[in-house]
């Protein structure tokens, strides 16, 4: 019986592995797809598919198949040089979080991420702070991390914000507050553009 079951366990393994998802399920896009099913992504190597497929490092050479979602690993030990936060092996706008540790603010302190293990999740930082953590207010907020404010360019937010030079367009996001910059610096109108 129980090399019955091996047996079925390697065939399920070779067909998923060989099955083709862009053509067959997945609406020739490559990512996340119910055909693939739960925790698993329709990947190509050397493909620009989404971030679950790594970019094109994960997935069969030649075609697309259903592999293990990316963002669903521990990404602490597999490509993020156990550091959390930002990482460049899941792209820009990610971030390795896990709930309950002190990750930076991408990660929301620990108020992110998966619990018992480090995995992929959007940077809250690119993230409307307003409605996710400052309760709708715009300056220094406990969310966004120590020395740094929920900003929106154009809105009239506090001094920290250099009342709507600081932060992202359309949204309020984590910046570094202009506090933080001890005052006897002097600062040109060029260098302004880029707080």
């Amino acid at each position: 019986m129980l090399k019955l079951l091996f047996f079925f366990m390697l065939c399920f393994a070779y067909v998923s592995s060989t099955f083709d998802c862009w053509n067959n399920g997945c609406g020739r896009r490559g990512g996340k797809c119910k055909a693939c099913g739960a925790g698993k992504a329709c990947c190509r190597q050397g493909w620009n598919d989404p971030v679950e497929c790594l970019h094109g490092k994960l997935g069969c050479k030649g075609h697309h198949c259903c592999v293990n979602d990316a963002t669903q690993f521990d990404c602490w030990n597999h490509g993020c040089g156990h550091r959390g936060g930002n990482c460049k092996a899941f792209g820009a706008g990610k971030a390795c979080c896990r709930q309950g540790w002190n990750d930076p603010a991408e990660c929301l302190h620990g108020k992110l991420g998966c619990k018992g293990r480090h995995c992929c999740v959007n940077d809250a930082t690119q993230f409307d702070c307003w409605n996710h953590g400052c309760g709708h207010r715009g300056g220094k907020c406990k969310a966004c991390g120590a020395g740094k404010a929920c900003c929106r360019q154009g809105w009239n937010d506090p001094a920290e914000c250099l009342h709507g030079k600081l932060g992202c367009k359309g949204f309020h996001c984590c910046v570094e507050s202009i506090s933080e910059i001890p005052h006897d610096t002097k600062i040109s109108k060029e260098e302004m553009q880029f707080l």
